[in-house]
């Protein structure tokens, strides 16, 4: 049930149109979240008092498909209704306006930081050591079980009794020996299917993880692994049983990082390209990949995301990701003081500076790059463009440890779009979104009734 009346305040019936873009973030308790996934209980960060409280949600509304506005300040952007109020300060006090009737040159209360008192509990990653793509290999009791079944040795000895069974696991005939022998290694899976082709019995001893696959992960997300999820996510990938790094010309960060693989128990094996440079630093562990997999790797350039564990983290993790993330992908100017990045994946860009809001640094919006044409290693690249966002590391100007002001620059009509708003249990009725204070809605059980003799009328 939409709602589109409300009685209370100055305005006896005002429009119920106060709603926010589906993809705005609200702040809460465990980092943030799309307004159109709240729901009631969900415990969300607001003003009380000139200080941030968390607040239980009570209702979450959906109004319909309606024209959304973009104001934009100059560190923050936030899509909303032209009837939702914002908190404008004039002459030291402060008033909700809403979009409408904001002018550019107000100064808009947004939020600073993340409070660290707020924030989740590190995220444990105690995983199951054996999945069913976990690589193992034969114990000296699985090697005797399969040498000694009768329909094993009748197979081998004829050229071609064993290789179709073979060939559909993906196995070679010279690995067979190999694998029988407890030199080789396969997906536990593919052992099982052995077991079951020869109707041998599968038991646990018969089988080891390889020693490439003995992976010592730590029980939470420490800030040296985050540092080393948040360089993947800016310059690595994954394959299926493999990941991988570009390394740099810098010797001591690409040291750095192997040394992180080194701490999990993962050897490297490194990769050279045509004129003999070593470019990739290679980790064969299907097991890693399934750790980073779980822990909300998405692969392609244009669908990373920085997965939610990373906002709900401490302080010190979100610090760790956002530095391994920027010795990827970013570079600081020669006074050290502006770090830039630039991504061709507006959505990751967006997630970015959310973090980076999150943390209290300075930052500027977004900026599309048009595209360009450079040289490298004597060769003519061509560009597409790309999202380019800036930060420094100090509170914004005309501001607090949790609240400053920031001044419009522009508002402008983007779209037609689904539209979402909530009601929040506080007194001062508002909420954060997108690092903006807003104001909530009011809905209670007269204004439905309200509206639903309205419609049988």
């Amino acid at each position: 049930e939409v709602v589109h009346f409300r009685l209370r305040g100055k305005q006896r019936r005002s429009a119920y149109g106060h709603c926010l873009a589906g993809d705005s973030r609200v702040w809460t308790v465990e980092g943030f979240k799309f307004i159109k996934d709240v729901v009631p209980g969900d415990r969300v960060l607001t003003r009380q008092g000139g200080a941030l409280r968390a607040t239980p949600v009570l209702n979450h509304v959906c109004s319909g498909t309606k024209p959304v506005y973009r104001l934009k300040t100059k560190h923050r952007e936030i899509h909303l209704t032209a009837e939702h109020p914002v908190l404008v300060q004039f002459e030291k006090r402060n008033y909700w306006r809403p979009v409408s009737e904001v002018k550019i040159g107000d100064r808009v209360m947004v939020v600073t930081a993340q409070p660290e008192c707020l924030s989740a509990p590190a995220l444990g990653i105690k995983y199951d050591i054996t999945t069913e793509n976990t690589l193992v290999r034969l114990t000296a009791r699985g090697c005797a079980a399969i040498r000694s079944c009768n329909r094993v040795q009748r197979c081998a000895e004829r050229t071609d009794g064993i290789r179709p069974f073979l060939k559909s696991l993906g196995i070679k005939r010279y690995e067979w020996d190999e694998l029988v022998n407890g030199r080789s290694s396969v997906a536990l899976a593919q052992l099982r299917l052995v077991f079951s082709h020869f109707s041998l019995p599968f038991f646990d001893g018969a089988y080891e993880r390889a020693d490439r696959d003995r992976v010592v992960l730590p029980d939470f997300v420490e800030p040296w692994f985050a540092q080393l999820f948040g360089f993947l996510l800016g310059d690595g990938w994954i394959r299926p049983s493999s990941v991988c790094f570009a390394r740099s010309k810098h010797d001591d960060l690409n040291a750095l990082y192997e040394g992180f693989f080194e701490r999990l128990g993962v050897p490297v094996s490194r990769a050279y390209d045509q004129d003999g440079w070593n470019s990739q630093s290679v980790y064969n562990s299907t097991f890693l990949c399934l750790v980073f997999r779980e822990l909300g790797w998405t692969d392609g350039a244009h669908n990373k995301r920085i997965p939610s564990w990373v906002y709900a983290a401490p302080r010190d993790v979100r610090v760790a990701f956002l530095k391994g993330f920027m010795d990827a992908d970013g570079w600081v100017t020669a006074e050290g003081r502006w770090h830039h990045v630039e991504l061709c994946n507006y959505d990751l860009t967006r997630d970015l500076k959310h973090l980076i809001d999150g943390l209290g640094f300075t930052a500027g919006n977004i900026r599309r790059r048009a595209p360009r044409t450079s040289k490298c290693k004597g060769r003519v690249v061509n560009s597409s463009g790309g999202y380019l966002l800036s930060y420094r590391e100090d509170l914004l100007a005309e501001g607090t440890e949790e609240f400053a002001l920031d001044r419009v620059e522009s508002i402008e009509l983007i779209a037609d779009a689904p539209v979402f708003d909530i009601e929040v249990h506080n007194t001062e009725h508002n909420f954060v979104a997108d690092g903006v204070m807003v104001h909530n809605s009011v809905i209670d059980p007269a204004r439905f009734l309200y509206k639903r003799l309205a419609m049988l009328e």
